[in-house]
């Protein structure tokens, strides 16, 4: 199924909630009474909507996943470990190359020309690439990310201020 339309699908499927909302309100309403089966009735719309978006999110993010590891696993030669990060529904692809001579600006242009397509543009805002010489460095280099990360989204926000 193309990505696309199984996105739009999810999103239709959202619409969905008054309906579970409708039915556990006449589901509740003769047991329980109106204000109860109203409440019930609220909780499963909001809930289903939340499943509903929760699920969509990981759609994308898995979406997004496989067309980096189609793009690392296409390149030859090279052991890699791929991470992707969402933060609401804002992905940033890691990529750390182990014990490689070849250049991360190489594989950084050739990620982005791969990854080039709507669904990637809209949600996936960065592509962090590490050499690293071994999988031990995996652990202090992906602190490290973390706390550029956690600087610049700070800058960002109070650049918004």
């Amino acid at each position: 199924m193309n990505y696309n339309k199984k996105l739009n699908t999810i999103k239709k499927l959202r619409w969905l909630s008054p309906l579970m909302g409708a039915i556990m309100f006449i589901g509740t309403v003769y047991s329980f009474g109106v204000f109860t089966a109203l409440l019930l009735g609220f909780i499963a719309t909001s809930m289903f909507w939340l499943i509903i978006n929760r699920y969509y999110a990981q759609t994308i993010l898995e979406i997004v996943k496989e067309k980096v590891n189609a793009v690392i696993s296409n390149i030859k030669g090279i052991d890699s470990i791929v991470e992707i990060n969402s933060i609401n529904s804002l992905m940033i692809a890691r990529v750390y190359i182990i014990n490689s001579s070849i250049q991360s600006h190489l594989i950084k242009e050739a990620l982005v020309k791969k990854i080039s397509d709507k669904i990637a543009t809209k949600h996936l805002k960065a592509i962090q690439i590490a050499l690293i010489s071994s999988k031990d460095e995996y652990k202090p280099t992906k602190e490290a990310f973390n706390k550029q990360l956690a600087k610049e989204l700070l800058k960002k926000s109070s650049d918004t201020k």
